[in-house]
């Protein structure tokens, strides 16, 4: 008769034989690799995750027509389930151009509010004009950002992801979510925020 057994932190399953040879009982053991099945798994996993998110921000717009309303309890979902630092909202001025942070929660989030960038500076300006997301592992790497962040609010943020928020195919403003770790957030993480961010512009 046999058995089998998964090896936590392993992607094999331990399966062991047990019979008789000429009166004697012989063990035999042999592994078998799960990794497709782990990584189908994980994916499943988090497919159903962000199925879960976007629900529950959809709850969120539906539940009241008030933006700051909406605003604040769509950026505190988001800023939970990324497990980040601070999430903010950041809208165009349609007379000067400039991106305002209309929103933010977290960690100092009311030092965010009410900073301004000029059109087209740095990354968050960036995405506004070419409408792409980006993922910024190392702020760093960004001097009007990394300034405007670090010098005005004392945050120590050192990763982003940047997304367009965007109606009838034009960006009026970006959603921000940030972390203290460098290369904190994946493909992943930018794919659940790009449809929550278009959940949003709606």
């Amino acid at each position: 008769h046999g058995s089998f057994k998964s090896i936590p932190n392993h992607p094999v399953d331990l399966i062991c034989n047990f019979y008789w040879v000429n009166n004697e009982k012989v063990i035999q053991f042999n592994f078998r690799d799960i990794t497709k099945r782990k990584k189908a798994e994980k994916a499943l996993k988090q497919y159903t995750r962000h199925l879960e998110i976007i629900n529950r921000a959809n709850n969120a717009f539906n539940s009241t027509l008030d933006l700051e309303e909406v605003l604040e309890l769509v950026l505190e979902q988001v800023r939970q389930m990324f497990a980040a630092l601070s999430v903010s909202i950041w809208f165009m001025n349609p007379d000067s151009g400039e991106l305002v942070c209309s929103q933010a929660t977290g960690f100092k989030n009311d030092r965010i509010r009410g900073l301004q960038i000029f059109p087209g500076k740095g990354i968050l300006g960036q995405v506004l004009e070419s409408n792409n997301s980006q993922i910024v592992q190392d702020i760093q790497k960004d001097p009007h950002l990394n300034l405007l962040m670090g010098q005005k609010t004392g945050l120590d943020i050192q990763s982003l992801l940047v997304v367009p928020l965007c109606v009838k195919e034009k960006a009026i403003g970006v959603l921000v979510v940030g972390d203290v770790h460098m290369g904190r957030f994946h493909t992943t993480d930018l794919t659940l925020l790009e449809s929550l961010a278009a959940t949003a512009s709606i």
